[in-house]
């Protein structure tokens, strides 16, 4: 990616993504007010899970781009994308029998399917090596076969770092008279951090495919 190839974004990328993944496992490791409701941002271990799992690999990603990867990262993003359609298909089960937050859960869970989804795409079929060192990239494989829905997934993110800004700023949850307490606002961080990264990712792959 084109935009690692400065030394001081990519080590500011670095900090923000590390910074991200300790919020994911301070908010993996918070205990729930209430199992049975479910928190848009808090949404419990397997939310929370993903997001250190998604911060992680990308960490890596952007702090040793040295490191040919490719088939592990097929592996990685394709087991969390089965994990998380398995969840949204088990909590939308769940919505259909009326059971409390279940809506919210698979909600969570088919954006999370979605970021995982998006990340197996831009990774697919692209050399990591060129990525690293700025150089345009020399297809290995399959790649994302529509521009505009690179463009597409850019915009989706973009706009729920947005929201979780926004949220995070104000300490209140559009449409709710929710107030964002402490937890929330730890798990809005890695929330905002995935979905900052995963933007110039999608955004390098919309634009060479484009």
């Amino acid at each position: 990616m084109l935009w690692l190839g400065h030394p001081v974004v990519r080590w500011c990328a670095v900090a923000m993504l590390s910074g991200g993944m300790m919020c994911a496992v301070a908010a993996l490791r918070t205990p729930r007010r209430d199992p049975e409701l479910g928190d848009p941002y808090l949404g419990g271990p397997e939310v929370e899970a993903g997001h250190v799992v998604m911060l992680a690999a990308m960490l890596l990603m952007v702090g040793a781009p040295t490191l040919d990867l490719q088939s592990w990262w097929r592996g990685l993003f394709t087991m969390v994308a089965a994990f998380y359609a398995v969840r949204l298909w088990h909590h939308a089960r769940d919505a259909t029998s009326g059971r409390t937050g279940a809506t919210v859960r698979a909600g969570a869970a088919g954006y999370h399917l979605v970021a995982a989804l998006a990340m197996l795409c831009a990774t697919v079929g692209q050399d990591h090596h060129g990525h690293a060192h700025g150089a345009a990239a020399r297809p290995t494989g399959s790649d994302m076969p529509w521009p505009w829905l690179a463009w597409l997934l850019t915009g989706l993110f973009l706009a729920g770092a947005l929201f979780a800004a926004v949220v995070f700023v104000t300490g209140r949850v559009p449409g709710s008279d929710e107030r964002a307490h402490g937890p929330i606002r730890t798990a809005l961080v890695a929330h905002l951090v995935m979905d900052l990264a995963m933007v110039p990712m999608l955004w390098s792959t919309a634009a060479r495919r484009g």
